[in-house]
């Protein structure tokens, strides 16, 4: 099997959530030498979801190391490290990452979580509002959904009420 056979593999496996699979066909990848980028980041995505969150760091930081335009990698890297609330270095993961694509939608969401979770609720406002133009019309209610909650958290009910 050839390694894009071998990525396609690890991409359905981590669509199916076995993500104990994932872990070992990147570890063996890894065993043989084979440096990927993309190995580092489903081996760290598969590890994130198996709450290993120091671990998954680790190996965002590689494959960052081995791909710096790897945009996907800075969202992943900053995931796990808002859920060990390292919330500065969080931040400038998603900052890189957005600095690389501006509208990836899952970068401007995911740094729109961490700015709500740490109480700046008008950035996360203005992410979510900026989200809205790269969206995908099914993304869209839940995107309302949290304008709403964050606008009622400041206090401007009429606005909450618009997107509710």
């Amino acid at each position: 099997m050839n390694f894009n056979q071998q990525i396609d593999v690890i991409i359905n496996l981590i669509n199916n959530r076995e993500f104990k699979k994932v872990i070992s066909i990147c570890e063996r990848l890894i065993k043989k030498k084979t440096i990927h980028t993309q190995v580092y980041n489903f081996y760290g995505l598969a590890l994130q979801n198996l709450g290993n969150f120091d671990k998954s760091i680790k190996c965002f930081n590689k494959s960052i190391e081995l791909e710096p335009t790897n945009y996907y990698a800075f969202n992943n890297l900053a995931v796990s490290l808002k859920y060990i609330e390292k919330f500065k270095l969080a931040e400038k993961a998603y900052k890189n990452c957005l600095k690389l694509n501006p509208n990836y939608f899952f970068g401007i969401i995911n740094y729109a979580n961490l700015k709500e979770e740490i109480n700046q609720f008008k950035v996360s406002i203005d992410l979510y509002l900026k989200s809205l133009k790269v969206a995908k019309d099914t993304d869209k209610s839940n995107i309302f959904l949290k304008l709403s909650k964050l606008y009622l958290s400041i206090g401007e009910t009429k606005k909450a009420k618009d997107y509710a």
